[in-house]
C-alpha cells in the first residue's frame, strides 16, 4: 500500500496532465462543430477494436478463478508456518537457550565491566556510582546492565566515576515491549518497592499473558532490543481507560547490586548523533522554509499580474494580427516558458491549463488553447533542462541572464515551435490542406519568438 501511495506521490503530475487534457479535449470536441464532426466518423473503427480488446482481456481474466484458489492455499500454508514456529521456540526455551539469545543481542556491543560504588534504592530519585568513567570509555546517554537485567542509563561521567540513573528514579523513561508480542510502553517507576515498576501505554488491543517477558523495545536509542527488564506481574486499566498500564517485577535485584557493565553499543550511538544532527538541520530548514514561503508569494503575485496582462494583450490586440493571412503572434506561451527549474510540475500544468482556458475563451476556441498549452506544461521542464548551465540553482528562472542569450534563443524556439506544431495540429485537425498548416506553424512560431524575445530583452534591462 505505501508502494502505491508513493507512487501516486511521485507521478502526480502525470494523472493531473491526463485529467486537464481529457477536460480540454471534451470541450474542443464538443463546443467545436468541425472536431466534432472528424472525432464521431472515426469513431466506429475504433470502437471496434476496444471491443476486441475487451474481449481478449476478459478470457486472460477468467483466470482469477484459479488465482484464488492459489491464495487460499498460500494463506494456509502459512498458517501451518506460523504454528510450528512457535510450538519450537517454546519447546526451546530453557535456561541456555536464554543465556545464548542475550549473548547474541550483544554481540556488536563492547560491554565495559565496572564496580557498583554507591547504591540508593529508598528514594523517589535514587542514583548509582561506578568505578569507571570518560578514561574507560563511559560517556553519557549509555546504557547500564548486569546479569540479570537492564540497571539504568548514565547520567553523567567524570574521568574514573560516572553516576547512573536506574530504573528506580521518577524521571525513568525507557522504551521496552512484550517479548514475542509486538506490544511496547515505557517502563515508568513511582516509587515504593524496588523490585516493582510499570509499564504504561500499552495498546487496548494487545494480547499477551501474565509471566510473559518485558524485554528492552531497542526504541529508546539507548539500550538495544530484547535485554531482559522483567516479567508481567499484574494487568491494570489506564487512569483514562484508554490503555493498559502493567506492572512489571524487576528482574535485576537492586538491593544486592555490585556488578554491573556498561553497553557501549556504537551502531546505537550513531543513531543518536545522526538524530542530533536532524534536529540541527531541521531548525535551518525551518528558517529557510519561512524565507522560501515569502518569496513563493510574491512570486505568485507577479505571476497573477502576467497572467492578467498577457490574456488581454491576447484577447484585445494579438488576437487581431494575421501577417499573410496565416501568422498570429502567440506571446502567451512566453508565460510558461517562465517557470523556474523546480517549481511543481502539477502548478505548471494547473497554470498552462487555466490560461489556455481564458485565452479559449476570449477566442471562441473552446478547449483548443487550453489542450495545446497544458501538453506545453508537462514538457516544460523537460525542454528547459538541456539548456540549464552545470552546477545551475535548483531554482533556476529561464531568462537571458541564467541561461545566455543564445541558449535562451534556442529553449525558446524549441518551446514556440511544440506549441504552435500542437495548436496548429488541433486546429486544422487534418492534414488535406498540409502547405496552410506548414506556413501557419512555421510563420507563427518565427513571430512569436520575436516578440518574446523583445519582451525578455526589455525585461532583463
Amino acid at each position: 500500500m505505501n508502494n502505491l501511495l508513493a507512487f501516486f506521490a511521485k507521478y502526480n503530475h502525470w494523472f493531473l496532465f491526463v485529467l486537464l487534457e481529457v477536460v480540454s479535449l471534451v470541450l474542443l470536441f464538443r463546443f467545436n462543430s468541425y472536431q466534432g464532426s472528424v472525432y464521431f466518423t472515426t469513431a466506429n473503427s475504433v470502437a471496434g477494436k476496444v471491443y476486441e480488446w475487451d474481449s481478449n482481456i476478459e478470457n486472460f481474466f477468467s483466470l482469477t478463478k484459479n488465482n484464488e484458489q492459489l491464495t487460499q492455499r498460500n494463506l494456509y500454508l502459512e498458517q501451518q508456518v506460523k504454528v510450528m514456529s512457535d510450538k519450537l521456540a517454546e519447546l526451546t526455551k530453557d535456561s541456555n537457550s536464554l543465556k545464548s539469545g542475550q549473548l547474541a543481542l550483544l554481540q556488536d556491543c563492547r560491554l565495559i565491566p565496572a564496580k557498583v560504588v554507591t547504591n540508593d534504592i529508598n528514594k523517589k530519585d535514587n542514583y548509582i556510582t561506578i568505578n569507571k568513567g570518560t578514561a574507560d570509555g563511559v560517556h553519557a546517554d549509555m546504557g547500564v546492565a548486569s546479569g540479570t537485567g537492564i540497571v539504568g542509563v548514565v547520567y553523567m561521567a567524570g574521568e574514573h566515576y560516572s553516576i547512573v540513573i536506574p530504573v528506580l528514579h521518577s524521571q525513568t523513561n525507557i522504551s521496552v515491549a512484550i517479548a514475542r508480542r509486538g506490544y511496547f510502553g515505557y517502563l515508568h517507576w513511582k516509587g515504593g518497592r524496588s523490585d516493582l515498576a510499570d509499564v504504561e501505554d500499552v495498546p487496548r488491543h494487545a494480547r499477551f499473558r501474565l509471566g510473559d517477558n518485558i524485554v528492552t523495545s531497542g526504541y529508546s536509542n539507548i539500550f538495544p532490543p530484547g535485554l531482559l527488564v522483567g516479567k508481567v506481574l499484574h494487568v491494570f486499566n489506564s487512569a483514562d481507560g484508554l490503555s493498559y498500564r502493567v506492572q512489571v517485577k524487576l528482574s535485576t535485584d537492586f538491593g544486592h547490586l555490585s556488578d554491573v557493565c556498561v553497553i557501549d553499543d556504537k551502531p546505537q550511538r550513531e543513531r543518536i548523533e545522526l538524530m542530533r544532527a536532524a534536529q540541527d538541520s531541521i531548525k535551518v530548514t525551518t528558517t529557510r522554509t519561512w524565507r522560501r514561503k515569502h518569496n513563493m508569494t510574491a512570486e505568485v503575485i507577479i505571476r497573477l499580474v502576467t497572467f492578467v496582462i498577457l490574456v488581454l494583450a491576447q484577447a484585445l490586440v494579438l488576437n487581431h494580427i494575421h501577417l499573410f493571412g496565416v501568422a498570429t503572434p502567440l506571446l502567451y506561451v512566453y508565460f510558461v516558458l517562465l517557470f523556474r527549474r523546480n517549481y511543481p510540475r502539477w502548478g505548471i500544468l494547473v497554470w498552462s491549463f487555466l490560461l489556455g482556458l481564458c485565452i479559449d475563451v476570449f477566442s471562441n476556441t473552446p478547449g483548443l488553447t487550453a489542450a495545446s498549452l497544458t501538453l506545453l506544461g508537462l514538457l516544460q521542464p523537460y525542454v528547459l533542462e538541456p539548456f540549464v548551465p552545470r552546477d545551475s540553482d535548483d531554482a533556476l528562472m529561464p531568462g537571458m541572464r541564467s541561461l545566455g542569450v543564445s541558449k535562451f534563443i534556442s529553449y525558446t524556439i524549441v518551446m514556440v515551435f511544440l506549441y504552435a506544431l500542437t495548436f496548429f495540429s488541433l486546429e486544422a485537425f487534418s492534414f488535406f490542406n498540409w502547405l496552410q498548416w506548414l506556413l501557419c506553424v512555421g510563420t507563427s512560431t518565427l513571430l512569436s519568438v520575436v516578440f518574446i524575445l523583445v519582451i525578455e530583452n526589455l525585461r532583463r534591462k
